[in-house]
């Protein structure tokens, strides 16, 4: 466990590097992999995704195991249809096995990959024992549970002789994610084409481009909660920019309602405390879900009345985080409701303001750790898993230290 102090430092400054953005740096490996390139040297800012997906790549593990790695895993399956991978068995940690595959494995099979499963089919452990037909010309993927399904293809499509039509099904989820992933491809020398029906994607050979990869906003998401909790902030993040590829850029948006204004600057982002009064807060997560535990543990934080919706998701990532965070949130002392596909959180007075400790649990999910260290403005707080932060932002821990002039503390559970 880690022993979080209360924060008593309520103006804040300084400079923050993030760690690079997850998303965009798989995206890059994959890429870099298809093409033939050499993959780069790995630096010590790169998330534990980023990590397990350079491994899987290199080629040189025995047994592939993804940890709780969805997008890794994703992408790779892909990869790994298209290439091969020496019929290694793919495994993951119990969460991950849970975590939906089936209509992605389901795509590659229809482009003539066979799969061998270790006891559930369509579930992981697995390993792949006959590659895609390159031949094939087109695949119908359920867009609804993951964007990530979706990516996968696009990622792998230039290599098929004449091309690839992907047909989308269902309603899609995160699209500007898969924006991102046309955006890099288009860069790398791949032109995408939109259907009626989907993605057309021509035959081509990605090129070689040196992109530089910035910080990752949805690690800003979380700069940007604690600083609407002080009474002065003044923070440049130099490593993003307002005009990223990356949709969780909304970030930006959404805390000007609790008082961060964000400004360019030459090589980031300034981000300033200014004077608000928010009452209530509505917001559809459809397209950014990742951004919902901040956002929510800030609403909590600012006795607000809040309704989010586009949460179904949310159900089927590292964690249930809707429940996970209903659950946190509900042992401080806040009330919330969930429905089908919304939580509400009622306006409330709720302040601890206590200096016994409270317990952070983690539920294995580093987007569930980080939003819940903001009631540390409240108590002091034990963190149960505080390495699942290794996972998307490793220097995590060491950045609140240097905002709020603490010291952490391991003990034992």
């Amino acid at each position: 466990m880690l022993r979080i102090p209360k924060f008593v430092r309520k103006s804040i400054s300084g400079k923050i590097t993030l760690p690079v953005s997850k998303s965009l740096a798989n995206r890059s490996l994959v890429i870099q992999a298809i093409a033939g390139q050499a993959l780069p040297e790995l630096n010590e800012n790169l998330s534990n995704d980023v990590v397990l997906l350079y491994r899987a790549l290199s080629g040189k593990e025995s047994v592939i195991n993804f940890e709780d790695a969805g997008t890794p895993l994703r992408f790779y399956l892909a990869f790994a249809a298209l290439e091969g991978n020496g019929a290694k068995w793919i495994k993951g940690s119990g969460r991950l096995m849970e975590r939906p595959i089936k209509d992605l494995l389901i795509a590659l099979e229809q482009l003539g990959a066979n799969f061998e499963f270790e006891s559930v089919p369509y579930q992981l452990p697995l390993r792949i024992t006959q590659t895609v037909d390159l031949a094939k010309d087109s695949v119908e993927i359920n867009a609804e549970l993951s964007s990530q399904f979706v990516s996968a293809l696009l990622l792998i499509a230039p290599k098929f002789r004449n091309g690839l039509n992907i047909c989308l099904t269902g309603e899609i989820t995160s699209e500007p994610y898969i924006e991102m992933t046309i955006h890099l491809m288009q860069k790398s020398g791949i032109n995408v084409h939109k259907t009626s029906v989907g993605f057309n994607v021509p035959n081509g050979l990605y090129k070689p481009v040196n992109m530089p990869l910035e910080g990752d906003w949805s690690s800003a998401s979380f700069v940007y909660a604690l600083l609407s909790q002080a009474e002065e902030a003044d923070v440049l993040i130099n490593n993003i920019s307002l005009d990223s590829v990356q949709g969780d850029k909304i970030v930006a948006q959404i805390f000007e309602s609790f008082g961060i204004h964000s400004t360019k600057e030459e090589n980031g982002i300034r981000l300033k405390k200014v004077p608000t009064i928010i009452h209530d807060f509505k917001m559809d997560f459809k397209h950014c879900p990742d951004l919902f535990p901040p956002v929510l543990a800030v609403c909590a934080a600012c006795g607000i009345t809040a309704r989010f919706t586009g949460i179904e998701s949310l159900k089927l990532k590292e964690s249930d985080r809707v429940e996970a965070m209903k659950t946190n949130l509900e042992n401080f002392g806040f009330v919330l409701k969930i429905g089908e596909d919304f939580i509400e959180l009622p306006a409330s007075e709720q302040t601890l303001n206590s200096d016994i400790e409270k317990i952070i649990r983690s539920y294995n999910d580093h987007r569930i750790t980080m939003a819940m260290t903001l009631m540390a403005y409240q108590v002091p707080i034990l963190v149960d898993e505080p390495d699942t932060v290794r996972k998307s932002f490793p220097g995590y821990w060491q950045l609140l230290e240097e905002l709020f002039g603490i010291i952490t503390e391991k003990v034992a559970k």
